[in-house]
């Protein structure tokens, strides 16, 4: 069946958009016990650090020169052209145990550029299709296409939310990356009251990220006031707007080995198996792929 397309998006930037859609793409693709899922990560974020983070700054640079990106999707658009999608989706990791294998179409900071083209600004001209009209022929190559969303309202994210079937919410606990889920809320209403509610992705549930132990009681105390504040807002939600969001588990822990896999240009899997906050993302991935179960029926007969 067709992949599932997940859009990894908060309007709130630093709550680790990034690394929920590397991490739980390989977990799909490369776990010896849970993975076998073909999957493609799309970096639509301007900043491509799923890109750097996945193929190193060698690569990025040689894609970036022969614009093998999803930059060349919206280029080639514009001149009513269909893009060549073999060339620019590269192959990033595989597995000969569990037969899953991670592929990437690389993010572009030339996509800053689109804002400028009226063409792509203009919802007539059907500019926030290019990423589903693209999708569409390779979906099937896919069990699921994870959309690193940069964390604006752009041209990008409005691709994102027409080519997607879910939105899942990064989340830190702090005030600020709350109010980007209230912001999102709102945003969704409005772009799905334009073009339809039946066309735009589904705002499904919240990641709890960089979650702090109790070596900082102050900081412990203030992260557990902010998940208990996220909990109201949920059931807010619920109540005047029908949103029935889902709190994945388990919370993700801050830790420094996020930032060494970044440095080393892994994910966790490669980086350290049975590190503590690799088995998270891993228990994380399985409740997110049930939960898409549940709401998609039809994913139990492909699992």
């Amino acid at each position: 069946m067709p992949a599932q397309i997940l859009a990894f998006l908060n309007f709130k930037g630093g709550v680790a958009k990034t690394t929920d859609t590397v991490n739980i793409g390989a977990v799909m693709a490369l776990h010896p016990q849970i993975g076998g899922k073909r999957v493609l990560i799309v970096d639509l974020d301007p900043q491509c650090n799923s890109t750097l983070w996945l193929v190193g700054r060698e690569v990025y640079r040689w894609v970036q020169e022969r614009d093998q990106t999803v930059h060349e999707i919206f280029r080639r658009s514009l001149k009513k052209l269909k893009p060549d999608m073999a060339s620019i989706i590269h192959p990033v990791d595989k597995s000969e145990l569990s037969g899953g294998r991670l592929d990437l179409l690389p993010g572009s900071f030339s996509c800053l550029k689109l804002e400028e083209d009226p063409k792509m600004l203009d919802d007539n001209a059907l500019g926030h299709l290019v990423l589903t009209k693209a999708l569409e022929t390779i979906k099937n190559q896919y069990d699921y296409i994870l959309l690193d969303c940069p964390p604006s309202w752009s041209i990008l994210t409005r691709n994102a939310l027409r080519a997607a079937h879910h939105v899942l919410i990064p989340y830190t606990p702090d005030y600020l990356a709350l109010e980007g889920i209230l912001w999102m809320r709102q945003l969704h209403e409005e772009f799905s009251q334009r073009v339809g509610i039946g066309n735009i992705a589904r705002l499904t549930g919240v990641i709890v990220n960089r979650v702090r132990n109790a070596a900082n009681h102050q900081y412990v105390n203030a992260h557990q006031q902010a998940i208990t504040e996220l909990g109201q807002v949920i059931e807010q939600l619920h109540q005047k707007h029908g949103y029935r969001l889902h709190v994945f588990q388990p919370h993700i822990a801050e830790t420094s080995a996020v930032a060494e896999a970044v440095n080393y240009q892994e994910h966790l899997l490669n980086k350290d198996m049975n590190h503590p906050v690799t088995r998270q993302f891993t228990a994380l991935t399985q409740d997110i792929m049930m939960h898409l179960r549940i709401l998609n029926p039809r994913m139990i007969e492909a699992a």
